[in-house]
């Protein structure tokens, strides 16, 4: 990969290339009384993120990407692998 520092691990000479990236987030909130909210599944219903007023069922799917713990996660993910292969 182009930028990748050659003490990287895995980098010796012309053998292939090994690299683990992994990435977390989180979306901290509170678990409301009642369910509501349509959209999403599992504790969607239940789930309000902090700040917020209303529960990830009643975001629509970008929405709840651009906040969600798997979105945020998959962000970093990305500008990891973006940096370690010199990917504009």
């Amino acid at each position: 990969p182009s930028g990748l520092d050659t003490t990287a691990p895995g980098w010796s000479g012309n053998e292939a290339h090994f690299l683990q990236i992994t990435a977390t987030g989180r979306l901290l909130g509170a678990i409301t009384r009642q369910p509501v909210g349509a959209q999403g599944f599992g504790y969607d219903p239940v789930f309000r993120p902090d700040g917020g007023e209303r529960t990830l069922a009643e975001y629509d799917a970008a929405g709840k990407n651009a906040i969600s713990h798997r979105g945020r996660a998959l962000r970093r993910l990305l500008a990891a692998v973006r940096t370690a292969y010199g990917a504009a």
